[in-house]
């Protein structure tokens, strides 16, 4: 199979398919003619690899569970804790986006120590948090 038929079947673009090939996750064959022929081997993995990031995991992360370095599990419970973090830091950015265009409907400006306050309370409240959870783990 060719790359264009790849990039069609998979709907990436090639230079996503030799980035995979340059950082060693795939390695198809060279025909006669130079080309690459990507096997269904191939092409199974590409699936996978490009499952696995778009679930965001990281190419390390891709590359260790391929070699065996690390588990499957291993690595999506490393990624759900990420994933986690990344949902809690985005609603408490919705949150303060909200206060803050409730807050400045009127005047059309930002009180910048205001909110800097409110900021930095959140993340002191949310280490303290961390702390906590990671010291309850360890027991």
């Amino acid at each position: 199979m060719t790359i264009k038929d790849v990039e069609q079947q998979l709907g990436v673009p090639r230079a996503t398919i030799r980035f995979y090939e340059r950082e060693k996750l795939i390695s198809p064959i060279r025909g006669s003619n130079g080309y690459r022929d990507y096997s269904a081997d191939d092409v199974s993995r590409l699936k996978e690899i490009i499952l696995l990031r778009k679930i965001g995991l990281s190419v390390n992360d891709v590359e260790d569970i391929l070699d065996g370095a690390r588990t499957l599990t291993e690595v999506l419970e490393e990624n759900i804790n990420k994933l986690q973090t990344q949902m809690e830091e985005i609603n408490g950015a919705i949150v303060l986006t909200k206060k803050i265009q409730n807050d400045s409907l009127d005047t059309n400006r930002l009180d910048i120590d205001k909110y800097w306050n409110i900021l930095e309370d959140e993340e002191r409240i949310s280490r303290s948090e961390e702390r906590r959870v990671g010291k309850e783990c360890r027991s």
